[in-house]
């Protein structure tokens, strides 16, 4: 973590000297803002040169930054793929795959989906999250007037609160696979594991296109300012405007690669993150004793019977009858 640390200070001082010479230039010659020279040839090249070094700085470092990071066994990545190994091979140890996947499917999942939909109906102001247990009708009686359904009484609910209800009934989860959690592929708040699981891509891939995006939209805002200026020729400092421009490139490459640095050891970070998550899921697994697997055959008695629940209660259901014709 040291060597990190001394890497971020080095790119962090890196782009601050860039700057601070820019402030020099920009102090010592006598520069004014031009804004008529953007739709120059001229500046639209210098532009085009500044999107490229910023682009190619934060990719190179971004790069660099993530195999260094991992490579350092005291890093947030290196310390989660060294827990999910032990951890893993616990689950491949005592032959629990199949136990393994039958708790994520059956306890883990419907548990997690469960828990989001009582937190949307708690958000709404319904304590009892029981009601999520009710048909739409019961629910329709409920508004504005208490119930009581079997032994279990319900306070009024408003208008508002039933679609809420409603909402979390008719919520849906994209849930992983369970072998998810058993490999190691590429702040939350009060989201499930299950939750947190099927947003791992689309977080990564929010971050990083947020983050190369912004700085490349700041990069070249700032570049457009030193592009623009000018500088009084009577002064005869012929140099001064070469100086400018060697300055603004070497601090848009210092400013990028800082931030391209940053925003590798992030994604490390992120990987860590949700490696850590699936070692938790491991962890839950062996302490649930309350579960019990089944084995294959068992599981293909349950879904046939099942099926067969559901066919009989569609034939259960009577013929809708044909309204009679009304006589002349």
């Amino acid at each position: 973590m040291k060597a990190l640390r001394n890497r971020k200070v080095l790119l962090g001082g890196a782009a601050l000297a860039c700057f601070v010479c820019i402030i020099a230039i920009c102090s010592f010659f006598p520069f004014i803002i031009d804004p008529s020279r953007w739709q120059t040839a001229e500046f639209l090249s210098d532009e085009l040169i500044v999107v490229a070094i910023v682009i190619f700085s934060t990719v190179c470092l971004m790069s660099i930054a993530q195999a260094s990071n991992a490579m350092n066994p005291n890093s947030k990545i290196a310390r989660a793929r060294v827990r999910f190994g032990s951890s893993v091979e616990r689950v491949f140890k005592g032959q629990n795959i199949s136990a393994f996947s039958q708790w994520v499917r059956k306890v883990l999942q419907p548990r997690d989906v469960r828990t989001a939909k009582e937190r949307t109906v708690q958000r709404a102001g319904v304590e009892d999250v029981s009601v999520l247990d009710l048909e739409e009708s019961d629910l329709k009686a409920l508004v504005s007037a208490p119930q009581k359904y079997g032994n279990r009484f319900y306070k009024a609910i408003t208008k508002k609160q039933f679609q809420a209800i409603m909402r979390a009934k008719r919520m849906k989860f994209a849930l992983v696979d369970p072998s998810y959690y058993l490999s190691c592929s590429k702040n939350s708040g009060d989201k499930t594991p299950t939750e947190q699981s099927a947003t791992e891509s689309r977080k990564k891939g929010a971050l990083l296109t947020w983050s190369i995006v912004s700085k490349i939209i700041v990069t070249v805002v700032v570049a457009m300012i030193f592009t623009s200026l000018v500088y009084d020729a009577s002064t005869g400092v012929d140099a001064a405007k070469s100086w400018m421009k060697f300055a603004s490139r070497m601090g848009s490459m210092a400013s990028s690669s800082f931030m391209g640095y940053m925003i590798g050891c992030q994604t490390n970070d992120i990987d860590a993150y949700y490696i850590e998550l699936k070692c938790l899921v491991h962890d839950e697994f062996f302490e649930d004793g309350s579960f019990k697997a089944k084995s294959q055959q068992e599981e293909a008695k349950e879904a046939f019977a099942e099926r067969v629940k559901e066919e009989n209660q569609i034939k259960a259901i009577p013929l809708a009858k044909k309204p009679k014709k009304a006589l002349k």
